[in-house]
């Protein structure tokens, strides 16, 4: 059986990135399913919508992780500038470069289109409508379909999980900082610690033999770790 991984950074493992750490590769590795991962960190989901329709017949299994809504969708994300896909990190890039930077005008742009012209409601409208377009793809191709929700809006989208992997991001942070959040370095592989990513490659492996129905916050492991530099940057 062949699986397909579709999303953003909570599903890829970019090819020059060792070891082999994200869940993805844990599960082709360790497990030994038949991977290939189509996910790239920052896109939007209809960047990923577009990757299963071009995608969907050279697999049979179909894990595809659900960005957030409103995202802009960038249809080269391997040849632009990182950090154009949403408010946050578009508003952080153009206040540390100069107006004279050759890419301050794509960053300007991303950002005067957050601040005077996006809308929620068009957001989530088009966010649901392509959950149930990715939903009818894979019913009308006879492929099973596994959704991980990445944030919190998309945790009732599906049934597996009962949380976003996003909240495993948090908990991990909040266990060594105390706070929701702190820079990542750039080897951290899916938000997660290496051994929250295996975690959830033994998940997965579980939910594709039949052995596992439901995934819960609380199954992760989220213990202090003795070099908190390895997966965020304390430099800061």
């Amino acid at each position: 059986m062949k699986i397909g991984i579709f999303g953003d950074s909570f599903a890829v493992h970019y090819p020059w990135q060792q070891p082999r750490t994200a869940w993805a590769n844990v599960l082709e590795d360790k497990f030994k399913w038949n991977v290939t991962n189509y996910a790239w960190g920052a896109t939007s989901l209809f960047w990923t919508y577009k990757q299963l329709l071009s995608k969907i017949n050279d697999v049979d299994i179909v894990i595809l992780a659900i960005t957030q809504r409103g995202r802009l969708y960038i249809p080269n994300p391997q040849l632009s500038p990182s950090g154009l896909g949403t408010f946050g990190t578009v508003s952080n890039r153009i206040a540390n470069i100069d107006k004279n930077h050759s890419e301050y005008e794509i960053f300007n742009a991303a950002y005067q289109y957050f601040v005077h012209l996006s809308n929620d409601d068009f957001d989530e409208y088009v966010h649901n409508k392509l959950i149930n377009d990715i939903k009818k793809v894979c019913l009308d191709q006879n492929k099973r379909l596994i959704l991980i929700p990445g944030f919190d809006e998309d945790v009732s989208s599906q049934d597996i999980f009962q949380m976003p992997l996003v909240h495993v991001s948090a908990a991990e942070c909040h266990a060594n900082f105390k706070k929701h959040y702190v820079k990542e370095v750039p080897t951290r592989t899916c938000h997660m610690t290496d051994e929250n990513n295996s975690i959830l490659a033994d998940f997965m492996d579980q939910i594709l033999r039949g052995a596992r129905t439901t995934v819960e916050l609380r199954e992760f492991n989220f213990d202090k770790l003795s070099d908190p530099s390895s997966q965020w940057d304390l430099t800061l």
